[in-house]
């Protein structure tokens, strides 16, 4: 397990102050698992006897993260809107919070762009499949 599991606090906002964490859709799942193995910090877990993934540690979850929501075939696991994150760094403060933890911790963030290539239309961006 990786990530933020031990992660009480998320850009000085305690974790539980924040709702994010998915909500599996039952009628639509099939039951395959594929969210539940995905999560990187094994927030899910699944009821094997009901077939279906279900929230164990809703705190655990990676704020922004949409691993389960992205691989589920059926998209039967929703999560709040990328609106709701947006508010909350809007709301706080938080690029300018960011901007200024880049530049006290410049080392521990450093690194070296080895493909100096940016999009600069959003078409362009599906091409970069093409670079493997």
């Amino acid at each position: 397990m990786g990530g933020n599991h031990r992660v009480s606090i998320w850009h000085g906002i305690p974790r539980d102050q924040l709702c994010w964490w998915p909500v599996t859709i039952t009628c639509k799942c099939d039951g395959c698992g594929l969210c539940v193995t995905s999560c990187p910090v094994e927030a899910l877990a699944f009821d094997h006897s009901l077939g279906i993934p279900f929230m164990n540690h809703m705190h655990r979850c990676i704020v922004g993260c949409t691993t389960c929501a992205t691989v589920c075939p059926k998209e039967a696991i929703i999560l709040p809107g990328r609106d709701a994150i947006q508010h909350v760094i809007a709301e706080r403060g938080l690029a300018g919070r960011a901007r200024k933890e880049l530049r006290l911790y410049r080392k521990r963030y450093e690194g070296v762009l080895l493909l100096p290539y940016v999009p600069r239309d959003p078409d362009d961006i599906q091409d970069l499949g093409s670079l493997n």
